[in-house]
């Protein structure tokens, strides 16, 4: 039984307490048949469906099954294809399919039925509320009832062993560094220890300067110009740092390029086995690495801050994401029954049943507090996102292409064969050549 079965079977027995309880008087609404776009029935009915059922009896649900292996989330098309074709009432978007048919005009405002229904928004999380709130130019037309975000993981019995100050709240990436290379890097065998270790597929300079960039808020694409800009004094600095880093031992070392990562490189990381002061992660791997320690290292001492911030905008988060939002269709006939659903999937009840067993991070706050013995309060604590660094309109072999590009000039750096600019330098030129082989209409793949 993986995680994500034992969080369901959980879930499903409060599920049950709660409904032979008796939920506290259940709804009246119309009678009405709802269809709403989910990914599967199990899923569905654990974490929306049998609970709404109860409360609204008289609306008799449909899921309508969004299979990701058929329906590629970034073709548009198909997703708008599958829309037209099967009719929801209730859709299942992500944000760049938010965005498209907000603007295509195909969904529902909310912004007057929540006042009508006096609907308090006041426990959702600011940042997911702003960045549903800024697609739709200050109105809302869905609500997410999930998002993810990232934290800084440490080791309190490293620090406490080498005396070392642990991390705090809002450091910045220099901050967060500085602490790492405060460790001793000459050890060997058992006696190594790094003081920071990033995800396996991310453990490499280049890596490590994607993340600096994107939380300095760096843009680096310009596409009313196209043009690109990967070489700026700021980003040269944070290369120079990042590669340095590196070659000094403070961060873990690890080139997993054109190889698969599977399960157990997760679970033999250094940051699981003692041997890593720090390890920046999103919701998924701190439940990750709370299973694999409490299987490995028991005994382990840690606990969580939020991730690094920019110097100039402490407040912003760039982990923050949000991957489920539910909205009307415009063109369904059931627009009451579908706001009373999206009004409960997003609402306090559901949360604190939820909060129970989540593997998700909840929107409503006030819920989630606390993961095995480990308080969360970093994963919420910052209270905007920022702003989309990530271009939809340039296609995925482009990111391809400029991501091994990095990856061998700034390893070229790492060598002591280039200086970290010239390295930038090289990027820059060959990532515009790349860039203008691209027509202008060809959009993500």
């Amino acid at each position: 039984m993986n995680n994500k079965q034992i969080v369901m079977t959980g879930l499903a027995a409060l599920l049950t307490t709660a409904l032979l309880s008796g939920c506290t008087g259940t709804e009246k609404a119309e009678s009405s048949k709802l269809k709403v776009m989910y990914f599967d029935e199990y899923s569905f009915n654990m974490e929306y469906g049998s609970l709404f059922q109860s409360k609204y009896p008289n609306i008799e649900l449909e899921m309508v099954h969004l299979n990701r292996m058929e329906i590629n989330p970034d073709d548009t098309k198909a997703y708008a294809d599958f829309v037209e074709r099967e009719k929801p009432d209730v859709l299942l978007l992500n944000p760049a399919q938010y965005k498209i048919m907000l603007r295509e005009g195909k969904l529902v405002a909310l912004d007057g039925m929540i006042k009508k229904s006096k609907y308090s928004l006041d426990s959702m999380h600011a940042g997911v509320l702003g960045m549903l709130r800024s697609i739709g130019d200050g109105d809302l037309y869905g609500l997410a009832p999930t998002f993810s975000s990232n934290a800084l993981f440490y080791n309190k019995d490293l620090f406490d062993r080498y005396q070392i100050e642990p991390p705090h709240d809002q450091m910045t990436w220099e901050e967060v560094l500085a602490l790492a290379d405060r460790f001793p890097s000459d050890g060997e065998g058992e006696e190594r220890v790094y003081g920071l270790t990033l995800l396996p597929w991310e453990s490499t300079p280049s890596g490590l300067l994607s993340r600096m960039d994107t939380t300095d808020g760096l843009k680096w694409y310009d596409p009313v110009q196209r043009t690109v800009k990967l070489n700026s004094e700021r980003q040269k600095l944070n290369a120079e740092r990042s590669i340095t880093s590196f070659q000094k031992g403070s961060v873990y070392y690890i080139d997993f390029e054109g190889q698969m990562i599977d399960f157990d490189v997760m679970k033999k990381s250094p940051f699981v086995t003692g041997k890593a002061a720090m390890m920046l992660g999103n919701f998924t791997d701190f439940l990750s690495m709370d299973a694999f320690i409490s299987e490995s290292q028991p005994s382990m001492n840690w606990a969580i801050v939020t991730e690094p911030v920019s110097a100039e905008d402490p407040d912003r988060s760039v982990g923050l994401r949000i991957e489920d939002i539910f909205a009307i269709n415009a063109a369904s006939p059931n627009e009451k029954a579908a706001w009373e659903f999206i009004r409960f999937a997003s609402g306090e009840e559901n949360a604190k049943l939820k909060s129970k067993n989540s593997y998700k991070l909840l929107s409503r706050t006030d819920q989630f507090k606390e993961w095995n013995g480990h308080d969360l309060t970093a994963f919420y604590k910052l209270k905007t996102s920022g702003s989309d660094l990530f271009p939809t309109d340039l296609p995925g072999s482009f990111y391809q292409a400029l991501n091994s590009l990095k990856s061998k000039e700034l390893n070229e750096a790492f060598d002591g064969n280039k200086s970290a600019g010239d390295a930038l330098d090289a990027v820059q030129q060959e990532a515009q050549l790349l860039l203008n082989t691209i027509p202008p209409e060809q959009k993500s793949e």
